[in-house]
């Protein structure tokens, strides 16, 4: 084992906690990531020889970091939308009041057409 991979298992607890609740990844898992890239791109990575290496290491390993779903937050059904806070529910006493009031109209208009 390299000593920089030595290293890692002394700060090992610094690696574990990394703080995102979709990110699932262990120690012993960062530590393979770490010796699979060392294993393709050699100890020394000169971003400013190859920035595109970064990125292309970055995509590689990804499914390493994050499960199947790539990280998402399952889903569910969406919320329920707030009903109408203003909506008053019509009861039959009020419809009674209205029809008595055009009930009144009506026999006023009559009397007044005769």
């Amino acid at each position: 084992m390299t000593k920089k991979i030595k290293n890692l298992k002394t700060e090992g607890s610094r690696l574990s906690h990394i703080r995102d609740k979709n990110l699932i990844v262990s120690v012993k898992n960062q530590e393979k990531i770490i010796r699979d890239v060392i294993k393709k791109h050699g100890p020394i990575i000169d971003l400013e020889k190859d920035p595109q290496l970064l990125i292309d290491i970055l995509i590689k390993f990804k499914p390493q970091f994050y499960g199947p779903d790539g990280g998402l937050p399952p889903t569910g059904p969406p919320p329920v939308p707030p009903g109408p806070s203003s909506y008053r529910a019509i009861e039959n006493v009020h419809l009674m009041k209205e029809i008595l009031k055009l009930n009144k109209k009506m026999s006023s208009i009559k009397k007044r057409l005769k």
